[in-house]
């Protein structure tokens, strides 16, 4: 059976905006999860990420595409960040330039 999604990229999308991360952050703190939509240290970078994984369950060129060239989403150890005081997470790609 194939499913809906993921649904073939568009060059735009007038439907995917900031406004649907945001109403997918408040069903979820609805559910019981933290609401990422306060004011906190962090905050953007998981409003970020939300709206980075729903991109990448909504669009796709192909189901079960694997990344593009050049792009790798194997969890690694956590780096420092130097733009972040050396806060440490998991990052949700990486890309490498193969020229």
């Amino acid at each position: 059976m194939i499913g809906h999604y993921p649904l073939p990229r568009q060059a735009e999308d007038s439907r995917f905006t900031f406004g649907l991360t945001y109403a997918v952050a408040k069903l979820l703190a609805e559910h019981g999860y933290p609401d990422i939509t306060t004011r906190y240290e962090g905050a953007g970078v998981d409003l970020v990420n939300l709206q980075l994984a729903l991109f990448r369950f909504l669009y796709a060129d192909e189901p079960n595409r694997p990344p593009a060239d050049g792009w790798s989403y194997e969890r690694e150890d956590p780096q420092p960040d130097p733009n972040a005081g050396q806060v440490q997470g998991f990052a949700l790609g990486r890309w490498e330039d193969n020229r």
